[in-house]
Formats: structure tokens, sequence, C-alpha cells
């Protein structure tokens, strides 16, 4: 008797734990094997049409990093469609240093053929959200964040989409959401520009790339800010306390058995 009033709590908070933190991590660039930069260690088969141009740096952010120069590297692909990712759950996260003067070319753009989500320094020096063609649903003018993105440093961008909104993140935290309820799957994706565009060239250097596929939490993005991708981020503050919380109740509830 005791042991069936301890294993129904001790199983619920294991388990809303374990499904607050779960994601697939459907593409990882991490730029660490200089003789390959754009090999992929999440689960999806992804192959690239073009992979080209980008040199191997060390250090970067996390680990070793890829140096980019606008007109001269080129990582794109139209086969991304394998990673079954659909627009209204996904996530990416990247890291960027750039002392670039150039406004509004893009750091990143994923979508559906040449509509893509794009991020992209903006006429302030920060990093913008927009959605180039017709992936759906955010609002003219995108999202815009203030902090100054060319000053050399690493910075984390990333953008979340959950199904009612797509959010812009920048150094782990949010920039701002508008509504977003696209549908359908990720088949494009390209480093360093935009899709179709090589007009939108950026040289930067990009460290640690991930796609998941579904929303990751502020606290999640916050959390790969500063830490390389893993299949499933640390747990959120809250989820750590609840392991712990489970954990001590059980050995206590043992100790006095």
């Amino acid at each position: 008797m005791k042991f069936a009033r301890i294993l129904p709590t001790s199983i619920f908070l294991l388990t809303a734990t374990s499904m607050s933190v779960s994601a697939a991590l459907v593409a990882h660039y991490t730029m660490d094997d200089g003789g390959n930069l754009g090999a992929n260690s999440g689960s999806a088969t992804i192959n690239w049409n073009s992979q080209s141009g980008a040199t191997g740096i060390s250090p970067g952010k996390l680990g070793n990093a890829g140096a980019f120069v606008a007109g001269s590297s080129s990582f794109w692909s139209n086969q991304f469609a394998s990673a079954n990712t659909d627009v209204s759950n996904f996530s990416l996260s990247m890291h960027v240093r750039t002392t670039t003067t150039a406004n509004w070319d893009d750091f990143v753009s994923i979508g559906i053929g040449n509509n893509s989500f794009v991020l992209e320094k903006n006429g302030s020096n920060g990093v913008s959200l927009f959605n180039i063609g017709n992936v759906g649903g955010v609002a003219s003018g995108g999202i815009a964040s203030s902090i100054i993105v060319n000053d050399g440093a690493w910075h984390h961008i990333g953008m979340v989409s959950n199904g009612s909104t797509i959010e812009l993140f920048m150094d782990g935290v949010s920039q701002g959401s508008v509504a977003y309820t696209g549908t359908g799957t990720l088949s494009s994706f390209q480093l360093a520009s935009r899709f179709g565009d090589g007009a939108r060239a950026i040289t930067t250097d990009i460290d640690d790339v991930a796609v998941y596929d579904t929303a990751l939490s502020a606290g999640q993005m916050q959390w790969l800010s500063s830490n390389v991708a893993t299949t499933t981020p640390v747990p959120e503050p809250s989820s750590s306390l609840l392991i712990a919380l489970s954990a001590l109740g059980l050995t206590l509830r043992r100790k006095r058995a």
C-alpha cells in the first residue's frame, strides 16, 4: 500500500518533466569538422545542394565555427523536407559574429521553396525577422531587435514558431512576436544568404546551427544562447525542481518504510 501511494506521484512528476523538454533536433550544424563544415548531426538526412566557400575557424562560440564571405560562400539546400518539420511548429537557434556594415543581408533563410523566414541584419545594426514571399502570417515589417549585432562579438539569434505566433530571440531573450498560423513542411534552408537571392549574402562567422521540430520555450532558447544544442535542451527551472522534489520525496518515503 505504501508503494501504491508513492508511485503515482513520482510517475506524474517525472512524466510531466520529460514532456516539457522533449524535442527532436532534426538538423545540427556544429561547424566543428574542418573537413566537412556542413556535416549534420541531427536526426534528419538533409543533403546540401551547394556547400562551398566557407572555411573553418578556431575557436568559435562553441567549439569551432565557419567563416562565410559574401559572394563566395554557399551553403543551401532544397532537400530540407526530409526533416518533415512543419512551419507551424519549429525552432531555430544559431550563433553569429560579424562586423559588416551592409544592411538587409541574411544570416539564415528557412522556408518553403523561395518563400522564407529570414534573420537578417537590419538598418539599425540589429537583427530582424521577416517573412519573404508567402510562408504566411508574419505582419508587414516583421520583428526587429535593437541589440547591436555587428560589434565583432558572438551573438545568439533564433526564432520559434508555435502554431499561433512566431517569435524572434536575440542573445537568448525574446524580442517580440507576431501572429503566425501558416502551414506546410519546411523544404529550403540557406546559411549566410537568402534562398534564391545571392545579393542577400552576408560576411559573417556562424556556429552551432540547430533546427528543432517543435516550439521551444523561452527558457530553453535562453539555455541555447550559451550551450551546444542537444536533443533535449536543459530542463526549465521548474522542471528541474520537480525532478529534485520527486527524488527527495521518494527517498524520504523509502527511509520511513
